[in-house]
């Protein structure tokens, strides 16, 4: 006798199978919304279940969901140039399902050459990369939180650099906003809001 259950046998024993698609589509967005808390999956225990888990019941349910997963949480960058680990192990499916980015800086972070804004602008120009829309295609709004250490340091960096972050802030936004028809909403906060 075997244990094996066909596609339609699986379908028949499962009622979340049994939904029609577009409720259970409505049904991967609400659970992962209630499941957008910050987190690192990378550095996640995995000794403890993820609410991730839920792509790995069966195929049919990753093959629906996986995307829905992309499209409802908001992704966080802590540093600028982590969008390029985003374009390099993200498939292109999965970067036009990302609608929400929130990117963190701090005032060393507008001119660092190793991990700033001027190493993510190095590597994307030969690349072909002239506006944000060409890593996140599907991206409607971008969090940029400018956080700052109250160090003397940046204090001084602050007052020597006065004029600095508003031109940052006009060119990022400009860049942001380039090719995307004005579809991306930028918002600027200070100490993560």
């Amino acid at each position: 006798m075997s244990t094996t259950l066909n596609h339609n046998d699986a379908i028949l024993g499962s009622p979340l199978l049994r939904l029609p698609g577009e409720l259970r589509n409505q049904l991967y967005e609400e659970v992962f919304s209630l499941c957008n808390k910050p987190g690192d999956r990378v550095q996640s225990d995995a000794s403890k279940p993820s609410w991730t888990d839920l792509l790995s019941i069966c195929r049919q349910v990753h093959t629906e969901a996986a995307l829905i997963l992309f499209m409802t949480q908001t992704f966080v960058f802590p540093y600028f140039n982590f969008l390029e680990m985003a374009y390099t192990r993200l498939s292109q499916d999965q970067r036009d399902a990302i609608k929400v980015v929130k990117i963190t800086t701090n005032l060393s972070g507008w001119c660092n050459n190793t991990s700033g804004w001027l190493s993510l602008f190095r590597w994307l120009s030969p690349r072909g990369i002239v506006c944000f829309t060409d890593l996140l295609p599907g991206v409607k709004t971008v969090k940029v939180i400018h956080e700052d250490g109250d160090d003397l340091v940046h204090i001084v960096k602050l007052l020597i650099s006065f004029y600095l972050p508003n031109d940052m802030k006009a060119a990022l936004e400009a860049w942001f906003k380039n090719g995307a028809e004005h579809t991306i909403t930028v918002e600027w906060g200070g100490r993560d809001s």
